[in-house]
């Protein structure tokens, strides 16, 4: 790491491809596709990110009023689609919220890259998978609700940027949202936990965790707006919620 930022001027990295990682093993490619060359690395990380969001850390399912927030506000008439988990990996969090709410009505999708939605086992029979690269256009419009579970946190701001934009082109204005499921920091005095998290972050993909701050300048530039920040009940992930206006 010091040798990295002093060739880098001490600076963040820009691109995803010009991080710590990149530097490290002499690579051109963004981590996971660096990784994708190497199965026996991408097979932990998806064991690992299942166990994570298998372990008994607070679900935000447990403390977020998803009911009054977004299922009591779906139309059929907008969109049949109530909730698109935007690069839900092995589908745990659409898992998740169909198991939670099994009445509630439109289509729960998980979406993610051919290569994971093809290896996808075990989704609940109720969920539609879809293959979706999020720096493409969101194939999915005017869904309820799109949600985004630490997948911001792994890019710089620019390549943030795009992913949201990618959503905000087919959201419907006063309608859809945005659920960004990831840390809220404070602007001072955070956790050894979420410091040793942002340089994870840093370290493996060029991303960073965020502040209330950074969440809003993040959503400004890609032309949303947050309505509000949900905390968790303890440590852990909180929900940013952010709509389309026009």
């Amino acid at each position: 790491m010091p040798a990295y930022f002093k060739q880098n001027g001490y600076k963040s990295p820009s691109h995803s491809t010009k991080g710590p990682i990149q530097y490290a093993f002499n690579t051109p490619l963004e981590t996971y596709h660096y990784w994708q060359t190497r199965p026996e690395v991408i097979e932990t990380f998806r064991t690992f990110m299942q166990g994570h969001f298998g372990s008994k850390h607070i679900n935000w399912l447990e403390w977020f009023p998803l009911q009054s927030v977004i299922i009591s506000g779906f139309s059929e008439k907008q969109s049949p689609y109530l909730f698109v988990d935007v690069g839900g990996a092995r589908g745990n969090q659409a898992h998740n919220v169909r198991s939670k709410f099994p009445r509630a009505p439109g289509i729960v999708v998980l979406q993610d890259l051919p290569s994971v939605i093809e290896d996808g086992a075990n989704i609940h029979r109720d969920i539609e998978k879809v293959k979706q690269n999020f720096f493409e256009e969101n194939s999915i419009k005017g869904a309820r609700a799109y949600f985004l579970s630490h997948i911001l946190h792994n890019w710089p701001t620019d390549e943030s940027v795009q992913i949201l934009k990618n959503i905000h082109d087919v959201m419907t204005p006063g309608y859809s949202r945005i659920l960004i499921c990831d840390l809220i920091l404070p602007d001072q005095g955070v956790t050894l936990r979420e410091a040793a998290l942002d340089l994870g972050m840093l370290t493996l993909h060029s991303g960073m965790q965020r502040s209330k701050k950074q969440w809003r300048n993040l959503i400004e530039r890609a032309e949303l707006r947050i309505e509000k920040f949900w905390m968790p009940p303890k440590d852990g992930d909180g929900i940013v919620q952010v709509i389309r206006d026009d």
